[in-house]
């Protein structure tokens, strides 16, 4: 016996659950997945080994084969094997938990409905099927081996491991259930034997017609509280003979009829159970999947009402079906509280990314603590999350997973989950996209895509959350908590971020412990503005899961928002101990040394985001900008661009190859290839089925900034004017947050009308303040500062205008060194600069210029060297006047056409005496 504590290969043993005469299963973490999973530990005959090259027995040997083709096999209905494999002479399977009860604890249980227990048969009959086209045959059907979780949603166990171990067959040992175990002989019986087809008594060959008549059994014995041969009839003074009474009746009585048995269940279904039970395995139905075929039609769709229903739903149950002749179901079918309250009361086992319930293998004997009131096969209490009931722990890869018949969907959304985890979002995206594509109807999945989509592609969100919405009833409660914490986000023009957090911070407390819930409330708080609550609550999600890289990397953003840089920092360097690939934080701090300047680092972390996700765009993004910001010239930078356009996907390609070669052409004065490249981008804006206005106003942004540049100011007007005429067509971001604000170019658009003349000085500071107002009732007070740099900074051109601007800033600031506007500090430092504060303007201007994003704001870059250039010179510093005007001149000294910023500086160098 392994104690807590105890480690088996790599698993660290937490607690047992069950045992019986073949071993144990024990909840266990997986310290290379970081998961938690239900091991099993297989005794077998001394001596016996399974690695290869084994000298032991063949049926042991067998047992590994079988585990490891098993593991191959993945279904919404079936317990996935994780992994199979021998240690110190301990064979182990690693699978799945869930929370649930055996499917024991329902037979006989009047409170169930009818079309409740059809359901779980067809949905044990669709998980054997699609074993039995994997070429898997199961072996040991029975009550024990089917689980039901809390939603609802049944789970078979022990999928091609029937051979567990080499004992000899004992057909006169006791016919009870709980002390019948799998039987096992080389050549011979295998599985249970109130469950054995005839064929399997008898030794002839098998297949998966031998399963049909075990579902046959537990079919029967589902729905009616009795088994076909009712062990509990048989002579209790004679023990000895129950056996051979068990095997004589399986081969020659048959059954009486489930019609009697089970009156209220409809006649087609009795056919098909008693089909199922035929003696001879040709008079059965040709496969599992007409079984299902013949149930379907019975359960389609409207069983969904009952199974909200046992998850605590206040949807009202279906008053009419088709169930029986009458159209009517009778009291014990209608009545759902009994099953609420048994499935209320069910014991939280564990919860693991597959989602899956207890796992005590065939047969084998609860470990309890606490003996069930009803005489139940209850696991009441045998585990929780954390050794503290009071504080449940779930990690974001423990919750269940969603239903779906696709395996490969449920794959990917696994996938997603554990990228979501290890902070790899590039691949939590990706892995979500492709669960929805393979399954339309995972709900999971669209509500999730729904939250990671929120903020960059608005339409896209409200699409995804839709989806979810409409697919409601498909979802945990869990979910179901998350998406109507979402509506007041995503079904409005502007989202109610109050309402939302207020939502979020209900789920949280009805799913105490649960990372996932406690990493959107921190974000909640975050677009609140509240980024001391958002740090703490991402705390209490890293409490939950130490490992969580995601939170990790969050919670050092939330600490670069309050200027605790350095906390910043130890917090991503704590994401990348957890998790080595998470990528999530090595972009997080490469965002924050792009202000700080540290464009060594950034290439360092590029080159380690390229060796982690070689084939994501993202590396190759930050190591363009290192390259450039170190020195490296235009074609190293260009060549790394190319890197990275070939791995944007392809409906995206088009629009970064030209984004990129915009910039670099502005580096490098190149303006008329710049403006056709911003052509191109409205072009293929305006031809997007995208409704969202962000590639729209990227487009006439960078426009009217080229336009403005080199001096078409009408020009630079009317395509603002065009732009700000149809912008009310297009689909705002929804998020009341700095983002938003940032990525709003109203300012920029209203400026270029005036210098136009399309609208007088007083309109543009009538609608400028309109627009200030509307933001600013919006916004958090911890945001203000980004609307001042943008709304105000940015547009300053008098000294009347900057000094009063910097009156403003006592309200609206003070100044951050971390935000979205990326270059918020020299917007700040124009207008210290026009408003006469040279030294302070120096110290701002000196941040942004040190920042290594030229690449990625080639144009507000090399102004903001020009703004120093002027406030050195201000100063008195000759040298470094001149270095900072050298750094605009080598950029646009020669630009065609002619850059005005650049014609400015010439003339301020000559004065100034510097050597161009």
């Amino acid at each position: 016996m392994l104690r807590p504590g105890d480690t088996l290969d790599r698993f660290t043993i937490e607690e047992l659950l069950g045992e019986g005469g073949m071993g144990e299963v024990y909840r266990a973490l997986d310290q290379r997945l970081h998961r938690k999973v239900a091991l099993k530990i297989v005794r077998v005959v001394e001596g016996a080994s399974f690695g290869s090259g084994s000298s032991g027995s063949e049926g042991n040997a067998r047992i590994l084969r079988e585990a490891r083709a098993a593991a191959a096999f993945d279904h919404p209905n079936a317990v996935s094997i994780f992994d199979v494999g021998e240690a110190n002479g301990t064979m182990y399977l690693a699978m799945e938990l869930v929370e649930g009860r055996s499917l024991r604890a329902f037979v006989g249980d009047a409170t169930v409905p009818m079309e409740l227990r059809l359901r779980w048969l067809t949905d044990i009959a669709r998980a054997l099927a699609a074993a039995h086209r994997r070429g898997l045959v199961h072996r040991d059907v029975k009550p024990e081996n089917v689980m039901v979780r809390d939603d609802g949603v049944v789970k078979v166990l022990d999928f091609g491991i029937a051979r567990r171990a080499s004992v000899p067959i004992d057909v006169t040992a006791a016919t009870t259930p709980g002390a019948l175990d799998t039987i096992t002989q080389e050549g011979a019986l295998l599985g249970t034997p109130l469950y054995m087809a005839p064929e399997q008594l008898k030794g002839d060959p098998l297949d998966g017609r031998m399963d049909q008549f075990a579902w046959g059994v537990l079919a029967y014995e589902l729905t009616s509280g009795v088994l076909p041969w009712d062990a509990h009839a048989m002579s209790a003074k004679r023990p000895e003979r129950n056996g051979y009474r068990l095997v004589a009746a399986i081969l020659t009585s048959d059954p009486e009829p489930l019609s009697l048995a089970a009156p209220e269940l409809p006649p087609s279904a009795v056919e098909v159970v008693m089909k199922a039970l035929a003696k001879a395995p040709k008079d059965r139905h040709v496969s599992m999947d007409a079984v299902v075929e013949a149930l379907e039609p019975l359960v389609g769709g409207r069983v969904e009402a009952l199974a909200r229903a046992a998850r605590g739903s206040s949807a009202p149950a279906p008053v009419r079906t088709d169930m029986s002749a009458s159209g009517s179901l009778p009291p014990r079918a209608r009545s759902l509280r009994g099953l609420r309250v048994a499935l209320a009361a069910a014991a939280v086992v564990a919860v693991v990314s597959g989602g899956v319930a207890l796992f005590v293998a065939g047969g084998a004997r609860a470990h309890r603590r606490t003996a069930p009131s009803d005489g139940s096969d209850t696991f009441a209490s045998i585990a929780t999350p954390s050794a503290d009931a009071s504080r449940p722990r779930t990690a974001v890869t423990e919750l269940p997973l969603p239903s779906s018949a696709n395996p490969e969907a449920l794959a990917a959304y696994r996938a997603a989950m554990q990228a979501f985890r290890d902070g790899a979002s590039s691949a939590w995206h990706a892995n979500l996209a492709r669960a929805a594509a393979l399954d339309p109807s995972l709900a999971a999945a669209h509500l999730r895509l729904g939250w990671i989509l929120a903020s960059g592609a608005p339409s896209s969100a409200r699409e995804h959350f839709t989806k979810a919405t409409l697919l409601r009833s498909m979802l945990s409660p869990h979910d179901e908590a998350l998406l109507d914490a979402g509506v007041p986000y995503f079904q409005g023009e502007r989202a109610d971020l109050a309402a939302c957090e207020r939502g979020l911070e209900a789920a949280a407390a009805r799913f105490p412990g649960d990372a996932e819930l406690l990493f959107f409330l921190g974000a909640a708080h975050a677009d609140r503005g509240d980024f001391a609550a958002a740090e703490r609550t991402h705390a209490r999600a890293i409490d939950v899961d130490p490992k969580f890289a995601m939170a990790l990397g969050f919670r050092g953003i939330y600490q670069a928002y309050l200027d605790d840089i350095d906390g910043a920092y130890r917090s991503f360097a704590q994401c990348l101990e957890a998790a080595p690939g998470a990528t999530l934080c090595l972009h997080f701090r490469s965002n924050l040394d792009e202000l700080e300047g540290n464009c060594a680092r950034i290439e360092s972390d590029a080159r380690h985001m390229i060796a982690i996700d070689p084939r994501g765009p993202t590396g190759y993004a930050f190591l363009a900008e290192a390259m450039y910001g170190l020195g490296q010239g235009r074609d190293v930078t260009r060549e790394t661009l190319r890197q990275e356009a070939e791995r944007v996907p392809s409906a995206a390609r088009r629009d970064a190859e030209l984004t990129r070669e915009l910039h670099l052409a502005e580096l490098g004065g190149d303006f008329a290839i710049a403006e056709r490249n911003a052509r191109d981008l409205e072009t293929a804006a305006a031809a997007s089925a995208s409704g969202d206005e962000g590639k729209h106003a990227s487009a006439a942004a960078a426009l009217v900034e080229i336009l403005t540049e080199t001096g078409r100011a009408a020009e630079a007007g009317q395509t603002a004017r065009a732009f700000l005429v149809k912008r009310a067509a297009w689909m705002l971001n929804p998020r009341g947050e700095d983002y938003a604000v940032a990525a709003d170019v109203t300012p920029m658009m209203l400026t270029a009308e005036a210098r136009a003349g399309l609208i007088s000085d007083a309109e543009l500071e009538d609608k400028r303040a309109e627009w200030l107002r509307r933001w600013k009732s919006e916004l958090a007070p911890a945001y203000w500062f980004t609307l001042w740099a943008h709304g105000v900074a940015e547009v300053v051109e008098s000294p009347k205008d900057a000094a009063h601007a910097l009156e403003l800033l006592d309200v609206y600031g003070p100044p951050r060194r971390f935000g979205p506007l990326v270059l918020a500090r020299a917007a700040l430092g124009r207008a210290e600069l026009r408003a006469g504060k040279v030294d302070a303007a120096i110290a701002s201007l000196e941040i942004a210029t040190h920042a290594c994003v030229a690449l990625a704001k080639p144009v507000e870059h090399t102004r903001a060297h020009a703004l120093l250039g002027e406030a050195l010179a201000a100063n008195g510093d000759k040298g470094g006047a001149c270095a900072a005007y050298r750094v605009v001149l080598d950029r646009w000294g020669k630009a065609t056409p002619r850059s005005v910023t650049a014609d400015a500086t010439k003339k301020r160098a000559r004065a100034l005496g510097c050597a161009l």
